[in-house]
């Protein structure tokens, strides 16, 4: 009995070793994103510490998700934020306020309290995921997820 006992802990022990990076993984980018990485690996980014972007809601220490334009069923709703070229060759991320598609789709981004930003589709590079926190938990994490899906993608590994 004792040994069944030692068994089923060393088991516990080793199934939560094994999904922990996982669980991490989805709480900090979402279960959707995570899953659809590895479909569309090529379809994300990861930007550390972007301090070149200007915009709303870019603190100095924090990574950013980004779905590329590229992604299959990318699609930008309102209070999305992207990153964006202005019409000056700032890379930018704002907050969507609106968007109206007569001939070509435009989105209204609000730049600050007074104003906003009119940003035609092809100037989008992508939609932000997520804003994460930079600390050391998140940073392996995020590590771990990139490495995941660049080398240990397995739907790559089948269709070689």
């Amino acid at each position: 009995m004792k040994e069944k006992l030692i068994f089923i802990a060393k088991f516990s022990f080793f199934l939560i070793i094994f999904t922990l990076p996982f669980i991490s993984i989805t709480q900090v980018l979402g279960l959707d994103t995570f899953l659809d990485s590895f479909e569309n690996p090529d379809d994300y980014l990861i930007l550390e510490k972007p301090g070149y972007i200007y915009g709303s809601k870019l603190e100095k220490n924090n990574f950013i998700i980004i779905q590329k334009s590229s992604h299959p069923y990318f699609d930008i709703q309102e209070n999305d934020y992207i990153i964006y070229f202005s019409n000056n060759d700032y890379l930018n991320c704002n907050k969507v306020s609106s968007f109206e598609e007569i001939g070509r789709k435009k989105f209204y981004c609000i730049y600050d309290e007074k104003n906003t930003n009119q940003i035609y589709e092809k100037q989008v590079i992508g939609k932000v995921v997520n804003f994460i926190e930079d600390n050391i938990w998140n940073y392996a994490t995020i590590k771990l997820w990139e490495t995941s899906i660049k080398n240990l993608n397995i739907n790559d590994l089948i269709s070689d």
